[in-house]
């Protein structure tokens, strides 16, 4: 994952915020504005500290900066962050956590596309008896 931002690189890469706005943040203690330059953002971790909403942080991190590979684990990771919220309501059903596994054991070349798949489709599965559920 690229670590050191250029003006450039962020003039390029600005996604939904226009070249001459880019992206705009408030410095953490003066709450001014500051428009993109090498000394507001310069770093990975600069940008992630700065005051740019979460959510053009993730897209700008997971589709500018990412790798297909990172962005794979980064959303493993959030799966498992998540996961005890659905095996606490359904303890007895596995599929998420075995497309969890599938994810990790695809990614290390264990297993092929088609068994990712699968254990996939039954993840959405186990989506949809739970939310059938909860609408019953």
């Amino acid at each position: 994952m690229q670590q050191q931002l250029t003006t450039e690189f962020i003039k390029s890469n600005c996604g939904c915020y226009t070249p001459d706005v880019l992206l705009r943040v408030y410095k953490e203690n003066k709450n001014e504005e500051c428009y993109v330059t090498p000394t507001c953002i310069s770093t990975l971790e600069e940008l992630l500290d700065s005051n740019i909403p979460l959510k053009d942080k993730y897209w700008f991190v997971c589709r500018k900066l990412a790798t297909k590979e990172q962005n794979q684990q980064i959303a493993i990771d959030v799966a498992e962050i998540v996961l005890h919220i659905y095996e606490e309501k359904y303890p007895d059903d596995k599929r998420p956590r075995e497309a969890i596994q599938a994810a990790k054991d695809y990614l290390r070349d264990v297993i092929n596309i088609d068994e990712l798949g699968n254990k996939r489709d039954a993840a959405y599965a186990a989506h949809a008896d739970a939310a059938d559920a909860a609408y019953a």
